[in-house]
């Protein structure tokens, strides 16, 4: 056996033993969030980590992924891992939403792993999500007999009726909004879509006088009553996947597309900026939507009562 053939067997042999040694790709799938809100954008996951060398492809998406609309892809792809010098990270963002409560799923997922000598496809495992109206679930009513046992009270501290006020709060926030929703959709002559905007603002502004309210959560509710109600006067099939694609093309006046864009970022920058408002601050924000559905409401009654002017010549 001459030179050339025994080094090429030893780096058969060499190949095989570093392909035996390498670990095998794996891949995560992980939410930013467990329990979302109706249309709150949330992040999703996908890494894989592969041997230097190998490529990976994700598998298409489109515009749907199971339950959820995707708005945003974001690709970080043959990345060195911090954990180990012989390995790469390939990345998948998505930001998704949906505009369906309940509990929901992002499906099992496909992703193909190839090298110079093979290719493989390894799988996520479905991801539940929860999905929750406006106010829904912001405290669970049951608990608060829990949350009440734990705390020391002095026998001579006067009692509080406070939890018992937030509990009524949060009951009567689900049953307006399930009950006006009805009204709406069935176009009851009783409530109209401002109406039903009206008394979820009724209910958020009530919940912001009782207990002090996380910002994130309050201007999310006022983003997606104002994307409700848009939806609704409208007659939107899809109120849209982001700010700027649910307003474009919206008949009202550009002031009120204006100050309702400033209300879709303050709930973003809440959202992931973190910024914090005072109690003046989110009262002033809602009576700023408020004054806005309103003026959209008289905008489109000086539209209707202008095209009932009979021409003349």
């Amino acid at each position: 056996m001459n030179t050339r053939n025994l080094a090429a067997i030893a780096m058969g042999l060499l190949c095989v033993v570093t392909l035996c040694a390498a670990e095998p790709p794996t891949v995560t799938a992980t939410p930013s969030k467990a329990s979302v809100q109706v249309a709150e954008p949330f992040w999703f996951d996908l890494n894989v980590s592969v041997p230097t060398g190998a490529n990976v492809t994700f598998p298409l998406t489109g515009e749907k992924i199971g339950d959820f609309d995707v708005i945003e892809t974001r690709d970080a792809f043959d990345v060195p891992s911090k954990n180990s010098p012989e390995r790469r990270v390939w990345t998948r963002r998505l930001r998704l939403e949906s505009i369906t409560t309940g509990e929901l799923s992002i499906p099992a997922l496909d992703v193909q792993v190839s090298d110079r000598e093979s290719s493989r496809i390894i799988h996520t495992e479905p991801v539940a999500i929860r999905v929750v109206s406006v106010l829904e679930d912001r405290s669970d009513p049951t608990q608060f007999r829990d949350i009440q046992s734990v705390v020391d009270f002095d026998a001579k501290q006067p009692t509080s009726n406070r939890w018992s006020w937030i509990a009524l709060v949060g009951l009567a926030s689900v049953g307006l909004a399930l009950a006006a929703f009805v009204a709406v959709v069935r176009h009851d002559s009783w409530m109209t879509p401002s109406d039903w905007a009206f008394a979820k603002l009724d209910v958020l502004e009530s919940a912001i006088a009782a207990t002090p309210l996380d910002c994130e959560e309050v201007a999310t509710g006022l983003s997606s009553i104002a994307r409700e109600y848009l939806q609704l006067q409208f007659s939107l099939s899809d109120p849209g996947r982001a700010a700027d694609e649910l307003l474009a093309g919206l008949p009202i006046k550009k002031e009120d597309t204006s100050r309702l864009r400033v209300l879709f970022e303050l709930a973003d920058k809440a959202k992931f900026a973190g910024i914090q408002l005072s109690e003046d601050a989110l009262r002033s924000a809602a009576s700023d939507l408020r004054d806005i559905i309103t003026s959209i409401v008289g905008g489109l009654e000086a539209q209707s009562r202008q095209a009932n002017i009979p021409e003349t010549n």
